[in-house]
């Protein structure tokens, strides 16, 4: 009996571990792949009670980080957070940043996917505070900011193959 109660655990064991590196296996896979103007230059599993960028991250995550440069002078920079699939609500949610303000929002990704969606943010085509100092010399900039910057990032999360793979 006991050795059946070793051999049954052993299995339980190792069938966990195989999908735990499945999974790892499935979300490092995603790294550079590329769609229109994207390319993913980051992808890997993050377990739950991590932190990223001093967030919590309360579930465990598959994060993709990408850039999309729909013209020369352009560089969106986003992320992609996958939930574990038995807690996906089949919902994506796409948040930017108020005003002029540039940076990814690692609080509302944390949340969302907390949430069970599928948590995708952007620095909105420029990184720093709300001086629009930025906008001066660089009109492709400005059209990340106000037209492009949600259209690429929703298109590239989407592109991911969803539903999360892990």
């Amino acid at each position: 009996m006991k050795k059946f109660i070793y051999a049954v655990t052993f299995f339980a064991f190792s069938q966990s571990m195989t999908n735990a590196l499945a999974k790892e296996d499935d979300c490092n896979s995603l790294t550079g792949t590329q769609s229109e103007a994207v390319t993913f230059i980051e992808s890997k599993l993050v377990n739950k009670n991590s932190q990223i960028e001093g967030v919590s991250i309360k579930s465990s995550i598959c994060r993709v980080r990408g850039i999309a440069r729909p013209s020369a002078d352009s560089e969106i920079k986003f992320e992609v957070w996958l939930p574990e699939s038995h807690l996906w609500t089949r919902r994506m949610k796409l948040s930017g940043t108020g005003g002029f303000s540039g940076g990814i929002p690692y609080s509302s990704l944390s949340r969302d996917v907390s949430d069970g969606f599928v948590a995708a943010g952007s620095n909105m085509g420029h990184d720093g505070g709300e001086s629009p100092s930025w906008t001066m010399g660089h009109p492709e900039k400005v059209k990340d900011w106000g037209l492009r910057a949600h259209y690429y990032v929703a298109t590239a999360a989407k592109n991911l193959g969803i539903p999360p793979i892990l």
